[in-house]
């Protein structure tokens, strides 16, 4: 591999992984399963392990409620637990 191909595939795996990370739920997504799918199809460029995605989508999730309350209970729920709601 070239230095060129390296820088490629490293901007788009950080441009994946900032995308991912600005993700909110939009208005017009009726049920959270509909966000939920579209964070899990944002995790393919992420470059990250299966952990890692886990942790991320949990993580992401609950930061792109809009809902303070929501993210208030989902948080105390996910306190002691490492992977999974």
């Amino acid at each position: 591999s070239t230095v060129k191909d390296i820088l490629e595939l490293s901007t788009n795996q950080w441009t994946a992984r900032i995308s991912f990370r600005k993700m909110r739920r939009n208005e017009g997504e009726s049920r959270v399963h509909e966000f939920e799918a579209r964070l899990r199809a944002a995790t393919s460029g992420c470059d990250s392990t299966a952990t890692e995605t886990q942790l991320s989508l949990i993580e992401q999730f609950i930061a792109g409620l809009a809902n303070p309350a929501a993210q208030q209970t989902l948080l105390v729920k996910c306190k002691d637990k490492k992977t999974g709601l």
